[in-house]
């Protein structure tokens, strides 16, 4: 009897291990998607007004901070 419950014991404590783990390891993080990730405008004027819009979204489960973005 009393090595029935410890081998109940220890396959309790591997799935808990086991569980844990998993929800460590589905727990992502931030994760940046952006729709596109450059634009052309081709041949413009001089002084020509355009705009062109980037739509970022975070799809990860935490704070996504930005620190430094570059044109070109």
């Amino acid at each position: 009897m009393k090595r029935h419950r410890q081998r109940g014991v220890g396959v309790a404590a591997g799935l808990l291990i086991f569980f844990a783990a998993l929800v460590a390891y589905a727990s992502t993080g931030p994760k940046i998607a952006v729709d596109k990730r450059q634009h052309d405008f081709g041949q413009v004027w001089e002084d020509a007004q355009l705009e062109c819009v980037f739509t970022v979204t975070n799809q990860g489960d935490e704070e996504l901070v930005i620190r430094h973005v570059k044109t070109t």
